[in-house]
């Protein structure tokens, strides 16, 4: 009989990555999964997805038969992930420029625009989408120091998996809307720190009633969730505990366009890669495949013109009119 795994005990996902190869890729406390969802096997297909940029299933065997996705009483142990079709992998370095604001990107990308900024205001109310606090911040997705290139390269591998116009961001690439949010700047460091990640549901393999549903009448889950997930700290912080499964609470009406699924996706399973990796070598094996695909596309493309995506550019940390500081002066406020 199936019993539930005592909290030291480990879940390792395994994915073929090449025909007869199978990698180690992740191992994570049954605990920690446990917080996260509601059925750990549903759970990590996304995550094995979001990793691998390739749908595919689940066994307990290297090619077996796939499991029960909605069985709620496995055990931890190892579990394999067969991808169907090719690959387009998670870049592993791509946390690693959450903290940085250069002068310009790694293509020429100029700094935060003040559409950028005032576009996610306006779309959010003017409040943090998950805290409702006020004067909050507008972050990237994919960290904005990546650029355009970057952004236009991820898109063109993964946008088949999304059923999405692979030029759609072309006009405004890393300060389109779709790749931004607004958050209280508490939450905008812990997502800069990798922290915290946003899992929206419905998706290739999870729904909506999958995930703990926080502050919600009886845990009902509404039709489309953006849900906060803290990977660290989470018990040791009173905020951090009121505001984990939390859904975002997007204002409506204004015209503004979501944020992307194949963004929030690919940096979801950057993060679970970055806070579960099973070692270096799998690390490394991971970036090699991303210094031969998405580098190598960026590599091949042309730098952005200074006038790209730009109007109005800010820089960061001085009162210009979208900054922080002076947005509160001109409403008024101390």
């Amino acid at each position: 009989m199936s019993h539930t795994p005592s909290d030291a005990m480990h879940i390792n996902l395994h994915a073929q990555v090449e025909d007869g190869l199978w990698l180690h890729f992740l191992s994570i406390p049954f605990a920690d999964v446990r917080r996260l969802c509601h059925r750990p096997l549903k759970w990590l297909r996304f995550v094995s997805y979001t990793i691998c940029g390739a749908e595919g299933n689940i066994s307990m065997t290297p090619g077996g038969d796939t499991v029960d996705y909605d069985d709620t009483l496995i055990e931890a142990g190892d579990f394999y992930y067969k991808p169907q079709g090719s690959c387009h992998f998670v870049d592993p370095g791509v946390v690693s420029d959450r903290d940085t604001v250069p002068d310009s990107s790694m293509d020429g990308t100029p700094p935060c625009s003040s559409f950028f900024w005032s576009e996610i205001e306006r779309r959010e109310g003017n409040r943090c989408i998950f805290s409702g606090e006020p004067w909050c911040e507008a972050a990237h997705i994919v960290p904005q120091a990546k650029g355009h290139n970057y952004l236009a390269a991820l898109i063109h591998g993964r946008a088949d998996l999304y059923n999405v116009d692979r030029n759609a961001l072309q006009e405004r690439g890393i300060e389109s809307v779709e790749n931004g949010l607004y958050l209280s700047s508490t939450l905008h460091a812990a997502f800069k720190a990798t922290d915290c990640a946003i899992l929206k549901t419905p998706n290739f393999a999870l729904n909506t009633d999958d995930i703990p549903c926080a502050h919600a009448p009886d845990g009902a889950a509404p039709e489309i969730r953006c849900t906060l997930q803290f990977f660290a700290h989470w018990e040791d912080v009173e905020s951090v505990r009121r505001l984990h499964n939390i859904d975002a609470q997007f204002t409506r009406g204004t015209g503004v366009p979501q944020p992307w699924s194949l963004l929030l996706d690919f940096m979801y399973g950057a993060i679970v890669f970055q806070k579960w990796a099973s070692g270096d070598g799998v690390r490394k094996w991971l970036s090699g495949k991303a210094a031969q695909g998405i580098f190598a596309e960026v590599a091949a493309m042309p730098l952005v013109p200074e006038s790209k995506a730009s109007e109005g550019v800010d820089v960061r940390g001085q009162n210009l009119p979208y900054s922080r500081e002076a947005r509160k002066r001109n409403h008024g406020l101390k």
